[in-house]
């Protein structure tokens, strides 16, 4: 069994967080930093991560045997990813039903994933993403201006300690399906870490011939940096 962030503990000061969030979310926006993302119909690529239980976890292998459901996120620190991470566990009995697979990766260290009394249990694979290999391979990973940095350690959230690297990285949010032939056929990256994929579409994607077929489904583009 995996297990789920609890981030509320975390953060000294929620309204300095909010407004750092504010910030580079509107930089990141203007920057189109979300451009170079893998984009549907596009080839994944193929990575093995070490999973929170020790064990390798290698999408071909998986692939093997369905579809894959991946989800970067930025930490167990990260509010809005908490949320997130518990949309996909409330969605995860009907992901695997569908026959897909699903895990959510972070540069997040095991040491940081299992620190006492900051996770809940879930049964979704989490994956660690040492360096950023597997973020830079997807086009999702952005290193922090020294700013940004700095005011996250301001608010008690020091990323070179969370990522057992002096790389200050983090990824987008980001959230694709990977059909069994390794090509996208869902996508949703978003450089706001508080607008997520739609889970209802993507078990309906999954549950749908669409997938097997081939077909290809994006969201909307509700959002500006969204490339769903």
């Amino acid at each position: 069994m995996a297990v789920l962030p609890n981030a509320i503990s975390r953060i000294d000061d929620l309204d300095a967080y909010n407004q750092i969030v504010r910030q580079v979310v509107q930089q990141h926006r203007e920057a189109e930093l979300h451009a170079e993302a893998l984009r549907l119909g596009e080839t994944a690529p193929e990575f093995a991560l070490l999973g929170a239980n020790g064990r390798s976890w290698c999408l071909a292998d998986h692939l093997q045997s369905g579809p894959v459901v991946v989800a970067f996120y930025r930490g167990g620190w990260c509010l809005h990813c908490c949320v997130r991470l518990r949309m996909l566990s409330a969605a995860h009995e009907d992901i695997a039903a569908a026959g897909a697979r699903l895990a959510a990766i972070s540069l997040a260290s095991h040491d940081a994933v299992h620190a006492p009394g900051r996770f809940l249990p879930i049964t979704f694979d989490l994956l660690y993403d040492r360096g950023g290999r597997t973020a830079k391979l997807f086009g999702v990973q952005y290193t922090l201006s020294s700013a940004h940095a700095a005011a996250l350690a301001g608010i008690g959230i020091d990323l070179r300690s969370e990522h057992a690297s002096e790389q200050v990285a983090l990824p987008l949010t980001a959230t694709y399906v990977i059909g069994r032939d390794g090509v996208v056929k869902y996508a949703h990256v978003d450089v706001d870490p508080a607008c997520f994929a739609d889970t209802a579409k993507i078990i309906d994607l999954l549950r749908s011939r669409r997938l097997t077929d081939g077909a290809c489904l994006g969201g909307a583009a509700a959002h500006p940096g969204n490339v769903s």
